[in-house]
């Protein structure tokens, strides 16, 4: 049996950690700022599913939205910059800890789909 209040927590979470990513995309005057719209609507729709009665299959459907915007391309990106003058990438200021946003947006998402509990 699923343990509703569980996976909504686990969604009370995924919110949370969706806007630290979104945030964290805001940073990035070029690409990030292109991707940051999609994860602040997810973030949104996942705030409004919490204000429902939703089911595991609404939650499951929410997940599976937002791995969509997870693809590998998305996985690919890092917030840097190219630096000419050292010929190096940089990492923008304030991004250190994107992987582990985004690392924890995908296990989180995962962990909603999945039937078992937390």
């Amino acid at each position: 049996m699923v343990d509703l209040h569980a996976k909504r927590m686990l969604l009370s979470e995924l919110v949370d950690e969706l806007h630290v990513l979104s945030n964290l995309l805001e940073l990035d005057p070029k690409t990030g700022r292109q991707l940051a719209p999609s994860f602040k609507s997810v973030r949104e729709e996942g705030a409004a599913l919490l204000q429902t009665e939703c089911t595991f299959e609404d939650l499951k459907e929410y997940s599976r939205t937002l791995e969509s915007l997870l693809h590998p391309s998305f996985r690919e990106y890092a917030p840097a910059t190219f630096d000419p003058a050292t010929g190096r990438f940089t990492v923008i200021p304030g991004t250190e800890h994107y992987e582990h946003v985004v690392s924890r947006v995908a296990q989180l998402c995962f962990e909603l789909r999945t039937t078992g509990a937390r």
